[in-house]
């Protein structure tokens, strides 16, 4: 035989199964995978830009006044986000002693405390939450939380690694 005829005999593949695979798997399939990963990172790349994480300030002591306001005494330095009229959450304990939550609103923002604490006035702003501490006494005050900071997980990652002045 000459070399001409034997290039164009068929060839034994010394991996046929390999051939078969590599055969099946198709073009589109690959494509299709490929998308889904660039999709995959672009929406990271969105929440990573434009998505938002929501830190929350806690109490650490809350106490009931007879005028009918909550006082809840927080860090100091989780107050210097804090705004008069911004919306709280209160955690109470009701007379079944589930634990509900209830919106109030900040009324005062007393930083003078000590150098450590500041404490907020809030007053409750749902009438059946009011009324259960208040007038029938049956709810008991367990915690406050109050929106914080707000950024983007670019920003805080950046802030974490000291890359941003604080």
């Amino acid at each position: 035989m000459s070399k001409s005829t034997d290039l164009l005999a068929p060839r034994l593949s010394p991996f046929p199964q390999v051939e078969q695979v590599i055969n099946r798997d198709s073009f589109i399939t690959g494509s299709i995978r490929l998308l889904l990963l660039g999709l995959l990172f672009i929406g990271l790349g969105g929440w990573l830009f434009f998505g938002e994480l929501t830190f929350y300030a806690t109490s650490l002591e809350t106490a009931v006044t007879p005028k009918n306001y909550i006082l809840a005494t927080f860090d100091e330095t989780q107050l210097d986000t804090v705004r008069v009229e911004q919306v709280a959450i209160v955690e109470m304990i009701n007379e079944t002693g589930e634990l509900v939550t209830a919106p109030a609103m900040v009324l005062k923002i007393d930083h003078d405390i000590s150098a450590e604490t500041g404490e907020l006035t809030l007053l409750v702003t749902d009438k059946a939450a009011y009324l259960d501490l208040f007038d029938e006494k049956t709810a008991v005050v367990q915690q406050v939380h109050v929106q914080g900071e707000a950024t983007s997980p670019i920003q805080f990652i950046l802030t974490a690694a000291g890359l941003t002045k604080t």
